[in-house]
């Protein structure tokens, strides 16, 4: 894997009977160190209108995806796990719950996939149901 790398980040929401699609493709950074993979890149909040730095660290059986800026996260994906974080953001604090149902690492030479299926909590009130892929390549210059 190069150094400079594109990410693609795909998922559906269902909260309810309401369906929401996400898609994000933005350029990052790759690297490794400790045996883990870590993966660098900006995100713009359009509800803040503003952008948050993102990391997503790669152990060998569990995600984090972390956001730093004007809201920020720790996003804990170990699957058959419940991990909790504290979303904060410029009008307060919530307590998010992450349910890992399923998740699939697989990484080859150029190439990194990864697929989480999760639910979220709002103080331990479910609010969604969630599946996000994301795809990490170098990019050929």
């Amino acid at each position: 894997m190069t150094k400079d790398v594109i990410i693609t980040m795909s998922g559906i929401r269902l909260d309810g009977s309401d369906e929401q699609d996400i898609e994000l493709i933005t350029p990052g950074q790759y690297y490794k160190k400790g045996g883990k993979d870590y993966i660098l890149y900006e995100e713009y909040l359009k509800e803040l209108d503003e952008t948050a730095k993102c990391n997503i660290i790669i152990d060998e059986d569990k995600v984090n995806i972390i956001k730093y800026g004007p809201a920020n996260v720790n996003m804990i994906f170990d699957k058959y796990k419940r991990n909790s974080s504290y979303y904060q953001t410029p009008y307060g604090s919530l307590l998010m719950g992450f349910n890992t149902t399923d998740l699939k690492i697989e990484k080859e030479e150029e190439e990194m996939r990864i697929f989480i299926k999760y639910n979220i909590d709002i103080n331990y009130q479910h609010v969604s149901e969630n599946d996000i892929s994301i795809k990490i390549q170098s990019k050929h210059k």
